[in-house]
């Protein structure tokens, strides 16, 4: 499985860039997704590499960054796209940013298409469990859009936020399953998958 470090923008966030990291099969999924969490716009990678250890990569160009980190609990930097990439270049094994550049277009044309996700209509029922990652913690399902979080009302997303505090090395997608299946899978299945794999195919 590939892991990959990214930087990405967004014009609704200017000044900013976001570094990342997916281990994913399919890292467009990954980014594209990041367009249903409330952003305004598509996210817009700016570069993105194949390496080794890609959690230890991540962890430290936040670190380098620190100092300009927007805030501890997200992984957005007030610094320019370039600095980020000079950095990201030294530890790169494989460039893959065109590659990358041209799926997430596809992908994120599609998320304009893509429905908000509604638990019910994936199948869900009130009360059901979604668990994050292998932590233990759980939200449970109060209606369509909505889950309980030790006793708080709120979104998937801001029980993410929550639960990464806690736990940093959750992905930032949360990972949250059910039954052994990812939600983000009975979503693709749901509504239609954004794109295909970022790997050309002959």
């Amino acid at each position: 499985m590939a892991e990959i470090v990214y930087v990405l923008t967004n014009p609704s966030m200017p000044g900013l860039v976001k570094i990342g990291l997916t281990r994913r099969d399919d890292p467009i999924s990954r980014m594209a997704e990041l367009f249903s969490t409330g952003v305004p716009e598509p996210f817009q990678c700016e570069a993105a590499w194949e390496v080794g250890h890609a959690i230890e990569i991540e962890s430290k160009m936040h670190a380098k960054f620190s100092s300009v980190r927007v805030n501890p609990s997200r992984e957005f930097f007030k610094i320019s796209a370039e600095k980020a990439i000079e950095v990201l270049r030294s530890f790169g094994l494989r460039d893959i940013t065109h590659e990358v550049q041209k799926k997430l277009e596809l992908a994120n044309e599609a998320a304009f298409r893509r429905p908000v996700q509604n638990w019910l209509e994936m199948g869900y029922s009130v009360g059901d469990k979604f668990f994050a990652g292998e932590t233990g913690e759980f939200v449970t399902i109060v209606d369509g859009r909505t889950v309980s979080y030790r006793g708080e009302l709120m979104s998937l997303s801001q029980a993410r936020i929550i639960i990464r505090r806690r736990f940093p090395e959750l992905p930032a997608s949360g990972a949250f399953h059910k039954d052994g299946e990812l939600i983000q899978a009975r979503y693709d299945r749901t509504y239609g998958r954004p794109s295909q794999s970022y790997y050309p195919t002959e």
